[in-house]
């Protein structure tokens, strides 16, 4: 375990350094600890409750932000947190960090693939969040998020009439479960000047919807708007 916490305090060095704010070294080593380790290893406890503490602080902070900043309906700032908060979204933040190499994991046969996955390291970036709340306060923590969120909510607020369309309704909901990005396949029968084009909405590899019309973007708005519907059930 020498090198892990060689590892965890050069981290805190680093953080502290570039963030200007301060890491509490038990709180961060149960912020990166996975509940298979923590299984295997019971003095230490798993990220969970820190995860959901974090969970709600992005969420409030990027909320605020939206909100004082600008003039959105509810439906345009649902859609937006939801392209931010994703854990897809979270784990590029994560990456960025190496979260995935500080974690404390179970042993399995594909350990390496789960550090890289969105699942977990989204996890680990709202649990460190939550332990930086905890030892900083909300007004350090959102300058935090801000520092790295606030270029990506401005780019997903210019765009937010897009994701009110269904194709980008259907975008969201897909990022936002983790199943990552909304794939269009497109077939055509008929003459040039009497096309009929047929869309399928693929998520996860799985077909979730199908759509038809004499128009390509059409045909995948209606693909889209059948996928969204199974997303009801």
């Amino acid at each position: 375990m020498f090198k892990l916490r060689t590892r965890v305090r050069k981290f805190i060095s680093d953080f502290e350094s570039r963030y200007k704010i301060n890491l509490d070294p038990e709180l961060l080593v149960e912020a990166l600890t996975h509940k298979s380790f923590s299984v295997e290893n019971n003095q230490f406890p798993p990220y969970e409750r820190l995860e959901f503490l974090g969970d709600s602080v992005i969420a409030l902070i990027v909320s605020e932000y939206i909100y004082r900043f600008y003039s959105l309906e509810e439906g345009q700032m649902t859609m937006v947190r939801a392209n931010i908060v994703s854990k897809e979204a979270l784990a590029s933040y994560a990456k960025k960090l190496d979260l995935g190499k500080l974690a404390l994991v179970g042993k399995s046969p594909d350990e390496q693939a789960f550090r890289q996955s969105n699942k977990l390291l989204g996890d680990l970036f709202e649990a460190l969040v939550g332990c930086i709340f905890l030892v900083n306060g909300y007004s350090k923590t959102a300058d935090f998020i801000l520092k790295l969120f606030k270029s990506v909510i401005d780019y997903h607020v210019e765009n937010s009439e897009e994701l009110l369309d269904s194709k980008g309704k259907l975008a969201t909901i897909a990022r936002h479960l983790g199943l990552g990005e909304v794939i269009y396949e497109y077939t055509s029968e008929g003459e040039d000047h009497n096309t009929l084009w047929t869309s399928k909405a693929l998520i996860d590899g799985h077909i979730r919807g199908v759509g038809q019309s004499t128009s390509q973007k059409d045909a995948s708005k209606k693909a889209a708007e059948k996928a969204l519907k199974t997303f009801d059930k």
